[in-house]
């Protein structure tokens, strides 16, 4: 996982084939929890973001990347 405060972004590079998160990150003033469960049959990983500040969240996993914006304060689901 790499932070970017300047530009706002956390990148993550998800290796692991468990499951696999980071809770109370700490980066460019705010904390940022993060989980992803297992891939299901499909090679999916539900992940769950939560941060008490806005920011862009870059996440790669099996050759593929989703970029999303996350606000502060509410629950974002995200598959990839």
């Amino acid at each position: 996982m790499k932070a970017d405060a300047a530009a706002n972004v956390v990148t993550w590079d998800i290796r692991s084939p468990k499951r696999v998160g980071v809770e109370k990150f700490w980066f460019g003033g705010k904390t940022v929890s993060l989980l992803s469960r297992e891939p299901d049959a499909r090679g999916t990983r539900g992940i769950s973001v939560l941060s008490d500040g806005d920011f862009r969240l870059k996440i790669r996993f099996n050759g593929k990347t989703k970029t999303i914006n996350v606000p502060a304060k509410e629950l974002v689901l995200v598959e990839i």
